[in-house]
């Protein structure tokens, strides 16, 4: 309501470039509470404005915000085209710090599609800009991005490093939420080794975190994981009562989503409840028939794995015929 007003009075000015900035906030507002399509609407009038008054920063930042926007919906030929420009103009201008986010977000596309070293090589060399202009904040992130790329590869010691690292950082600078969510990575990453006792403690840990904060998709998603993990065990009672609790407004975010139930069915295979997966699998198919899902992306991947344990319990569900080859954009 406040930035509305704002630009209803600043229509009376005809101010370009303050309204460009109270587009530009009005775009990350609606992203935060989920808005994706009202954002992306005022974004671009926020690069309109900006091209209109020739601010060349404020045009970058506006570009980036609009790729951003793109990689959530899935959208990478979108994305890779805005985030490339903004990564031009913050070069030309030498904005090193707007330069090094723009790098990770084109990192954060390459890790969508599953381009893990491509991937791997724009964190890196966000970490050494990060490093070089003191940026503790982001440079956290990026390495938690970096060992999300590296377990990909199947480089797991180098993977746990990078999120002990961010983890470290991430306590320096309070970073809760971020904090929340690499603690939740590595319990995944030792999950994947089947080091069962550690995916526990960290699992636990990271949804405790990221209950206290409020992180409901990440506290979801790691429920999915310890659902499983539970179910694996033979502790089918306690996985059902963490995926009901987990579930909650998974739906915003449609690739975490279909994670989520990915990981749900596999859990189910155990019991085994050849029903209630094919719920499951009408649910996911339902998710992703219009999300573009690479063969070596994490969904990609778990979409293989649900596929196979399906298949070993007699349960055809045919994920894989959903999923694209991943090439770069």
């Amino acid at each position: 309501t406040y930035f509305l007003q704002a630009l209803t009075l600043n229509k009376k000015t005809n101010d370009n470039i303050e309204k460009g900035r109270i587009y530009e906030s009005l775009g990350t507002l609606y992203q935060v509470i989920s808005q994706y399509q009202q954002a992306l609407q005022s974004h671009k009038k926020s690069l309109y404005l900006h091209r209109q008054t020739e601010c060349k920063r404020s045009e970058g930042i506006a570009l980036g915000n609009i790729g951003n926007l793109y990689v959530h919906q899935g959208k990478p030929q979108q994305a890779s085209q805005y985030l490339h420009e903004a990564l031009k103009i913050h070069r030309e201008l030498g904005n090193r710090r707007s330069e090094s986010i723009t790098l990770v977000n084109i990192g954060n596309l390459y890790l969508q599609m599953g381009s893990l070293t491509n991937a791997k090589s724009y964190f890196e060399s966000a970490c050494h800009i990060h490093q070089e202009i003191g940026n503790r904040r982001i440079e956290g992130v990026t390495l938690g991005n970096l060992g999300c790329s590296l377990r990909g590869l199947g480089l797991y010691d180098n993977a746990i490093e990078k999120f002990k690292a961010a983890i470290a950082i991430h306590i320096e600078v309070k970073d809760k939420k971020s904090h929340g969510l690499n603690v939740g990575n590595l319990g995944d990453t030792y999950f994947q080794l089947q080091d069962n006792q550690q995916a526990l403690i960290y699992l636990q840990q990271a949804i405790k975190i990221c209950d206290e904060i409020g992180f409901v998709i990440g506290a979801g998603a790691f429920r999915g994981s310890l659902g499983l993990l539970k179910a694996q065990q033979g502790h089918i009672n306690e996985a059902y009562k963490i995926f009901e609790q987990g579930k909650a407004r998974m739906h915003v975010h449609p690739v975490e989503h279909a994670k989520f139930l990915c990981k749900q069915a596999m859990a189910y295979s155990f019991i085994p409840d050849p029903i209630g997966i094919k719920k499951l699998i009408k649910q996911i198919t339902k998710i992703i028939k219009n999300q573009p899902i690479y063969q070596t992306s994490d969904l990609g991947v778990l979409l293989q794995k649900t596929n196979q344990r399906l298949k070993e319990i007699g349960v055809e569900c045919n994920l894989q015929s959903l999923q694209q080859k991943s090439v770069q954009p």
